[in-house]
């Protein structure tokens, strides 16, 4: 799978504990396991970024996408998501999944900024 990373500008300088580096790490590496497993994808790309206080990872992949809401119904046996919902909430974080069949999926972590 052809992986593109990107940290915006507005990332430079940020910093996390020990902790909430591996949290995000666990996140990302679960996102990228799942393109790699589930979607087919070809394409993926990891962007960190800032924005009015606020620290994005954004995973997109370019897979076959699949539909959150019917996933949730079918067996509840979706441990990876259920694991990085848990730990974007152990950040005090939020954890956004976006995808459609046939379009990808985008995964949206926001981290708070930690105070230097």
């Amino acid at each position: 799978i052809q992986t593109d990373l990107t940290v915006g500008s507005s990332w430079n300088g940020t910093t996390f504990s020990p902790d909430m580096q591996m949290e995000i790490f666990r996140i990302v590496q679960e996102a990228l396991t799942n393109a790699r497993k589930h979607s087919k994808a070809h394409h993926v790309q990891v962007k960190f970024d800032a924005e009015d206080g606020r620290n994005f990872v954004i995973i997109r992949d370019d897979g076959h996408g699949f539909s959150p809401t019917h996933l949730e119904k079918v067996d509840g046996r979706h441990f990876g998501l259920q694991f990085m919902q848990e730990r974007a909430d152990q950040l005090g974080g939020s954890l956004q999944i976006q995808s459609t069949p046939g379009s990808g999926t985008e995964v949206v972590l926001e981290v708070p900024r930690q105070e230097q």
